[in-house]
């Protein structure tokens, strides 16, 4: 059987006579069809079950705290030294470790070799790019005396 319209405009206002929110008048009024209509009087135990299981679920303001303390402690700030990990640490020592190596390796590797064999081997690795009719790219180095260093 489906509901009538008089008890359509009831169940709408259940929730508001739970809450206290509609004028004395128009209260009593749903409050007496209610008393006398087995399916609104279901409908409002409905909203009074609804209503106690919404209220037990709420959380305590305890667990509140609790979880509101973990998140700012969470998000607080921390120090530059308490984000480094062992993996950063490890890279950034390895890079060191590179570069102070490199400074002694290279002069003494350009010693021993000669400038001009470097340059013709570097020629001789890069093809020569086409770009073109009469357009070539030709590779050069400049000399030690080209970059100032004789001044």
């Amino acid at each position: 059987m489906s509901p009538t319209p008089e008890c359509v405009l009831i169940e709408q206002r259940l929730p508001r006579v739970l809450e206290d929110d509609l004028p004395v008048g128009e209260t009593a009024l749903v409050l007496a069809h209610v008393d006398s209509c087995a399916s609104c009087a279901a409908a409002r135990a409905r909203f009074v079950a609804t209503r106690a299981a919404v209220r037990d679920a709420r959380p305590d303001d305890s667990d509140f705290a609790a979880l509101r303390a973990r998140v700012v402690g969470e998000l607080a700030p921390r120090s530059r030294w308490e984000r480094v990990t062992p993996r950063a640490a490890l890279a950034a020592a390895a890079m060191i470790a590179l570069a102070i190596g490199s400074v002694f390796v290279a002069p003494s590797a350009l010693e021993r070799a000669d400038l001009s064999s470097i340059v013709g081997n570097a020629k001789a690795a890069l093809p020569a790019i086409d770009l073109g009719s009469n357009l070539r790219v030709e590779w050069s180095i400049p000399s030690l005396s080209d970059l100032g260093a004789d001044r």
